[in-house]
């Protein structure tokens, strides 16, 4: 029996633009605790659903954005945030990759107003890394609409498609599975923490089996 089985899922949804939303998605996709993705438009300022034409005018207020639903029970979000933060460029204004354009802006939107500290807290630890500012915003999600049905999955489908986010990129760093650091440190003695988690090495001559001498099994 899955875990997903043995376990009722608490379902949270977060909503990310980060440029193409083409490889958003097939990166997602993979990341442990996400239960589903898909690609829209999001805090445009048309009043109705756009095209994709409409909202590569830039005119439109839209933005590419990956709505992702996770398991909230088996992954935090600043989990998906830190897994976000690594397939973009959070300091370039409106661009990513060679798509440049308000509708590849870098944003998050929430849904949840205890979402929002988290978030902040996300962006404030990000900033530390980088000597620019960075230009990631954390906003209400005002409305959002499905893009069309061809680019939903449209990396899947078309492998040899562009986006900002490389398709070696993608198999690198999408599947990571959350660890609870915390649980682990209260489970494991200091030396087998070290060993499983910081890939650290054991002393000589320093542990519970180094003198053993009784038969293995």
């Amino acid at each position: 029996m899955s875990r997903e089985q043995e376990q009722p899922q608490e379902l949270d949804t977060i909503y990310l633009a980060g440029g193409c939303f083409w490889g958003m998605q097939a990166f997602f996709e993979e990341v442990d605790g996400v239960t589903s993705t898909e690609v829209g438009y999001a805090n445009g300022t048309l009043g109705r659903q756009p095209s994709y034409e409409e909202v590569c005018t830039g005119e439109t207020g839209f933005a590419e954005t990956l709505q992702v639903v996770y398991d909230a029970g088996r992954v935090p979000l600043s989990f998906i945030l830190e897994r976000y933060f690594t397939v973009i460029n959070p300091t370039t204004l409106n661009r990513q990759g060679a798509d440049q354009g308000t509708q590849y802006r870098t944003d998050i939107y929430y849904t949840k107003e205890e979402q929002r500290p988290i978030i902040e807290k996300a962006l404030t630890s990000l900033q530390q890394a980088y000597a620019d500012p960075v230009v990631v915003e954390s906003k209400p999600l005002d409305n959002y609409y499905p893009a069309e049905r061809y680019h939903q999955e449209y990396l899947r489908k078309n492998p040899g498609g562009y986006c900002h986010i490389g398709r070696t990129q993608i198999a690198r760093e999408s599947y990571v599975r959350y660890v609870d650091h915390e649980a682990l440190r209260k489970r494991l003695t200091p030396m087998q923490y070290h060993v499983t988690q910081e890939a650290g090495t054991e002393p000589p001559f320093d542990n519970e089996y180094y003198d053993l001498t009784e038969a293995g099994i």
